[in-house]
């Protein structure tokens, strides 16, 4: 909520996080939850999506980057198809090479192919 009392859906810019019933889909939510729950937050952002959903970077009083820290914990993927930040790219693939989270698996699924795959059944 914002200091209007307003809710905003948040977009988070530069990751895709497991869908829920996918692997570390539970566990990328519940790390978000821990780092931000009770906390004040900010967001910057310059565009909403096409779903209406503010597109922005979060930080907290104690975390510059939550989009970031997400990365660097395994807990999410660099969204490279629409996003080409350098630190975003080296994180993910600091995380890949030590197994951090979901890379803990042999071959992880994209969130982007998984949604794709899932939509594809239908």
């Amino acid at each position: 909520m914002d200091d209007n009392n307003t809710q905003h859906r948040i977009r988070l810019d530069g990751i895709d996080a497991p869908e829920r019933g996918q692997a570390f889909g539970n566990r990328s939510r519940e790390y978000l939850a821990n780092m931000i729950v009770g906390k004040r937050l900010s967001v910057s952002f310059t565009e909403k999506d096409r779903y209406g959903r503010i597109l922005g970077k979060v930080s907290t009083d104690s975390i510059h980057d939550v989009n970031l820290c997400l990365i660097k914990s395994g807990m999410a993927w660099h969204y490279s198809y629409f996003n080409s930040e350098k630190k975003y790219a080296d994180a993910e693939k600091d995380a890949r090479m030590k197994k951090t989270g979901l890379w803990v698996d042999k071959n992880p699924i994209n969130p982007y192919e998984f949604r794709k795959s899932k939509n594809a059944k239908k």
